[in-house]
This record gives structure tokens, sequence and C-alpha cells, in this order.
């Protein structure tokens, strides 16, 4: 379609082209972007901060202008968007590429009308060597991609059918729930809040995490199709789990935000990342975020973009989102830049907190006051381990899994709990 950087190909000429050499050709499929200019490189694999099937446009332009077969990549989520693209005259033809690694399987259920048991892909970009640098390439959804020889393609039947309890109802503990329940074992899955999902519950809310949405509500849809003996509002505890008579025990309670020792951190202004993401239309006109990591960043683009309010990120470190894959820093990069209202310091600390905003002290050593109406504190989360540990000594086969073992992303979460529990 376009090569997206400046000074290169547009769409207009690339229309010439294909209708210059469509004597020479079969069929022609309309992408997007630049595999070696990571600027052009983000919307030839687009992350979370694109539409979905943001080509079909341009090839259905395409398909107006010649009689050859036209195929369109790029974003195709589902079954339904690509029955729709077909059904609709846009193309003739859909291709895929991360759809079938979160779910090598996607079009044979596609195929038997089992379209609900696909594992959505998220475009974490976590399956893409140069958006990781090649450092940890897998998938966040399929743990078995890039593990081919040590995680089993199938879920095998158990042996010996045993008593399983999971504690905590996020990623990690559902994907632990699910796995032992399809080994045949007897599940029990212990969840506090009156709703499955933990992290997922927050991040799924927020406008650019349509995939974790998706995500999140096939993981539900999976839990009610196992059997799992599911307790909501439920707090577990060393002698509740224990008068099961567990054989083994997933640890998953999850991390806790981090309160930073700041000045005026309890004033009335001040809100923690969840109540942000929650209700975002409480926030006052002035926004400072105090941590500019990927929740952070991403409520900042939110409340600026699409609320409108004036937002200031105050990061300690030299990188927003530095968590972040390289092409999902490069895409909110370029998302942010497009924002007049929305502020970055980096190496920049919080050093007090005033009813009317934040005094922040940077590298230099230099003071600033930053005008607020609500501070959100975005300063990161840590383990859970005090309550993770109160579960040790019932059984020997007792695994911490996900963020109470130590914070980190989604697909770390999902390879722990399918992994240990396909081998319980």
């Amino acid at each position: 379609m376009a090569e997206c950087v400046e000074g290169s190909i547009e769409f207009e000429e690339t229309l010439k082209f294909i209708k210059l050499v469509e004597p020479l050709i079969d069929a022609v499929q309309i992408s997007s972007g630049l595999d070696m200019n990571r600027e052009g490189n983000v919307h030839m694999v687009t992350t979370n901060f694109k539409e979905h099937m943001p080509n079909a446009k341009y090839a259905r332009i395409v398909k107006q202008n010649v009689n050859i077969p036209v195929s369109v990549v790029g974003a195709v989520m589902s079954p339904w968007e690509a029955e729709e693209l077909i059904a609709s005259g846009t193309v003739d033809l859909v291709a895929f590429g991360r759809s079938f690694i979160a779910d090598p399987d996607w079009p044979n259920k596609a195929k038997d009308g089992k379209a609900d048991d696909i594992v959505p892909c998220i475009r974490c970009m976590q399956c893409y060597h140069i958006s990781t640098n090649r450092k940890n390439v897998g998938c966040t959804v399929n743990p078995r991609f890039t593990n081919e020889s040590f995680v089993p393609k199938e879920i095998k039947k158990a042996e010996t059918l045993k008593n399983i309890v999971v504690v905590g109802g996020g990623p990690a503990g559902i994907m632990a729930a699910i796995t032992a329940a399809k080994r045949g074992h007897n599940v029990t899955l212990f969840e506090r809040e009156k709703s499955l999902g933990g992290m997922l519950r927050y991040i799924s809310r927020q406008h650019y995490k349509e995939d974790i949405r998706r995500y999140f509500e096939y993981l539900l849809g999976q839990v009610k199709k196992h059997s799992i003996d599911v307790r909501l509002n439920t707090s577990a505890t060393h002698d509740l789990v224990k008068s099961l008579n567990p054989d083994a025990i997933f640890v998953a309670v999850g991390s806790l935000p981090i309160k930073p020792n700041i000045k005026g951190i309890d004033g009335a202004n001040v809100i923690d990342f969840f109540e942000a993401i929650e209700n975002p239309d409480s926030t006052g006109q002035d926004v400072v975020i105090i941590g500019g990591g990927t929740i952070g960043a991403e409520i900042g683009l939110e409340l600026a973009e699409l609320k409108h309010r004036n937002v200031t990120i105050v990061e300690l470190t030299s990188e927003i989102a530095a968590q972040g894959n390289m092409l999902y820093r490069i895409a909110l990069r370029q998302k942010m830049d497009a924002v007049s209202n929305l502020k970055r310091m980096v190496e920049t600390r919080c050093r007090e907190i005033t009813e009317k905003g934040v005094i922040a002290v940077t590298r230099d050593g230099q003071e600033q006051f930053i005008k607020a109406d609500t501070v959100i504190i975005s300063t990161g989360v840590t383990a859970n381990k005090a309550v993770a540990e109160s579960f040790y000594g019932i059984t020997p086969d007792t695994f911490t899994i996900g963020d109470c073992d130590k914070p980190r992303k989604i697909m770390e979460a999902v390879f722990e709990g399918y992994t240990i529990a396909s081998r319980i």
C-alpha cells in the first residue's frame, strides 16, 4: 500500500504500478510498511496502537481497478473479520501471519465452527525477532512457539487423577486451571474478587487493549467449557486450601502496586493506576502521572488523546515504557508525538505532591512545578510473596507462577501456568 516513512512510496504510486504490471502477475497482495526501517516496521507488523485490518480500504480500491485476484494481509484478527472482507467483495483472499503463530489450529477451528476456541493473537510483537532484539522470542498466548522441543503439542490425560488447587484467577492461574482440567484432574480455582482476570480485568479496559480484551474473553470462555470449580469472592487461606487435601497447588496471587516514598502521596488528589483505568472520566483537566512504564504511558496517552486532558508523565529512568519491546516503544512514541497535550519528562524524580500539583527534580537538579488536579501513581508492582509463601508446607508440589513469583509479562504467566500444569 505504502511504505509509511517520509519520502517513500505512496498508495497512488503503488496503484499505478499494480495496473501497469497486471498482465504479468497472477494476483496481488496488499500490505504496508517496511521491514528494515523500524519507523515503517510498526505499520507492516502492527502493534495494538493500529486498528484492525488497516490495509483493507486500500485493497478494496485495488480490486476496483484490476481483474486479477486481490489479497490483503495485516491485523485480520478473527474469522468473522476475514469472512466479511471476502463476503463484501473487498478482497478475494485473506492472508495471515501472527494469528497462525498464536493458534496453529486457527484454520481448522474456523472451518469446523469452533471459532470461539481460537486463541487470539494480541499483537504483542514478542514473536518478531526484530522487535525483541532476538531475546526471549516467543508467543504470549502460545507457550509452544519456539519451544516445540519440550512443550507437548497435545495435552494428554493424566494416568493418575489428582486434586489440584489454584489460588488466584489471573492469566497464570486461569491457564493452570484450564490445563489441569484438560488433563482430567479435579480443579478448584479460588479468586478473592467478584470476577476472574487479575490484572487483565484492568488492562483490558484500556482503549488500545482491544486485543487483550479478546484474549481475556477467550480465557473466560475456556474456563466455562471445562470442569473447574470456580470460587469467586473467596480469599483462600492456608487452612482452607489444606482442608481440600490437594495433591498440587498453583499459587498465582499476583502482585501489589508499589507505593513510592513521596511526600504528599496520601493527598486527596492522588489515585493509583487501577482507579485511573476504571474511572478515566474522574480525573481533573491537568493530570500528572508518576511512572512512565507501559501502564502509565498508555493511561497518559488515552487521557490526553481521547479525554483531552493536559497530561505530563514523570519518569525516573531515561526511557518511556522501557519494559515494552522495541517496536512497541516506537509505535507508542509515534502515537504520543501526535498528541500535543501530552508531555513526557524522563530522568525526572517526583520530590513532592501538593494540593495544586507536583514538584519534580530533573537530572541536572533543577526543580520544576507541574500543575495537577489529579496525580496518578503508576510506579510498577511488586510480587505478592508474603501471601504466596503462606501456602507452602501443605504439599511438596506447590508452584508459584505469574507475578507473585516475579512481575513480568503475560507471556511468562501463560507459559508457567501451561507448562507446569501439563506435567502434573
